[in-house]
């Protein structure tokens, strides 16, 4: 807290560690900027202060940002207002530039800005940023429909993929000085332009996540909007062959890639991914040279990129391969799987179940073919138990399986692990009897 005021510095641990380098005899003093410029977005004025300047903001009690800042000089107090004097210059400069940025660039609604995107390319083989724009409103198009969104729910996450592009052809963005706010800068001008607060959060959030630390997408355009352009870049950069190798991931494909696998399983989406894949290929990278291994290429990066999320939620390796074996159909689904799975694997009883499962497999393992089973032949009470608690066992899973209820379909199959072991408690499979073994065969298949 500044002395005599209601002012504090706004935390930045990151930002002491930058200066404390800078600097052999720290002395903090306090400046101004003029209040005039409080009108610019807040991220605008903290950027010019603390990413290019280094100096730290200040907020009210309130947690409204202040036009005090302070900076951290290297050198002596004696010429404090002098020093202070030329950092209020700089600021001033900066904030000067960003204002008339900001003025220039509202002029026109951030729509006026699409054609330019004409003029930027994303890359080389993949065409313009325009391009990339419309493949990007194709593909959520096409998941607003397997969503089965409203028509209002659609209309803003539309109108969201159309604008999101926009900023990057702006003055504020176009002139380098705040490359890191793209997104922020289009939510801005798209409240300026009276977009909806919806479709204005969703541009700025469609960048979500930018890294492991940073959150996921809070509106449903803006995270459908994310997932069509993460999509859009894996799809068609690994397309032309530019598939990460080891450390070398120069557009940050694995970061995207978790993007869309996040963003789907923590909304609960269920579609099918795969499916979602081929509707890319099919109908949004047209008329571009790709590989002809592409799309299995694509089914296999994101495949690792569901496995290390599976790890994020310690599920255990074998948990997790023995439901990938379902490929990449319900990624949500096959969440609720691992889980469910994971929760039971270290149960005695489930082991015990195991076990017993082991058991039966060992014994059949031999032979491919089985006849229809015969009740007839069964001479053991246990024999009638087993195959009278198998058919109960079929319909209690199936109710589970279509609800998705695994965790009760798991507990079914467990109980069901007792009539195993009694029936192997009290039958010879390999009797003598060659009907009577073919039978039990039968019924343990």
């Amino acid at each position: 807290v500044l002395e005599g005021s209601d002012l504090s510095v706004v935390p930045d641990e990151r930002l002491i560690d930058t200066v404390t380098d800078l600097v052999e005899i720290p002395i903090a003093m306090v400046a101004e900027f003029n209040p005039e410029f409080l009108i610019l977005p807040e991220k605008i004025i903290t950027s010019t202060i603390s990413q290019n300047q280094k100096y730290f903001s200040v907020q009210d009690s309130a947690g409204k940002l202040s036009n005090t800042f302070v900076f951290i000089a290297n050198g002596d107090r004696n010429y404090a207002q002098l020093i202070r004097r030329g950092n209020e210059k700089v600021v001033t400069a900066r904030l000067a530039d960003a204002m008339w940025y900001y003025k220039e660039d509202t002029r026109t609604p951030l729509e006026s800005y699409l054609p330019h995107l004409e003029d930027v390319v994303f890359q080389s083989k993949l065409g313009t940023m325009a391009a990339k724009s419309k493949r990007i409103q194709l593909i959520v198009e096409y998941l607003c429909s397997e969503l089965d969104l409203s028509y209002e729910n659609r209309s803003s996450a539309l109108r969201t993929a159309l604008l999101c592009k926009a900023d990057l052809v702006t003055t504020m963005l176009g002139e380098k000085e705040f490359t890191k706010l793209q997104g922020y800068i289009g939510k801005q001008y798209a409240l300026a332009s009276g977009e909806t607060a919806e479709v204005a959060e969703g541009i700025y959030e469609h960048y979500m996540p930018r890294g492991n630390n940073d959150g996921l997408p809070k509106t449903l355009s803006g995270a459908i909007t994310a997932v069509a352009d993460k999509l859009d870049s894996v799809c068609g950069i690994i397309g032309i062959g530019l598939l990460p190798t080891g450390s070398a991931d120069p557009f940050a494909l694995r970061r995207a890639a978790n993007g869309v696998v996040q963003i789907i399983i923590d909304r609960g989406w269920s579609l099918n991914f795969s499916g979602l894949i081929d509707f890319v290929f099919a109908n949004t990278l047209t008329g571009i040279e790709l590989k002809a291994d592409a799309r299995n290429d694509v089914q296999t990066f994101f495949r690792q990129r569901v496995e290390w999320l599976l790890r994020q939620l310690d599920i255990d390796y074998d948990v997790i391969e023995s439901v990938m074996h379902l490929g990449l159909g319900d990624l949500t689904d096959l969440k609720h799987r691992a889980v469910a799975l994971q929760n039971f694997k270290t149960r005695e009883d489930f082991l015990r179940l195991v076990i017993g499962f082991k058991r039966v497999a060992n014994i059949i393992s031999s032979k491919t073919d089985f006849p229809a089973i015969q009740p007839a032949l069964f001479a053991a009470e246990e024999e009638n138990e087993l195959n009278a608690s198998l058919n109960k066992l079929k319909q209690d899973i199936d109710i589970a399986l279509k609800d998705s209820d695994y965790s009760s379909a798991i507990a079914r199959l467990v109980e069901f692990g007792v009539h195993i072991d009694r029936f192997f408690d009290a039958v010879l499979v390999n009797c003598e009897d060659l009907d009577l073994r073919n039978n039990r065969h039968a019924l343990l298949y």
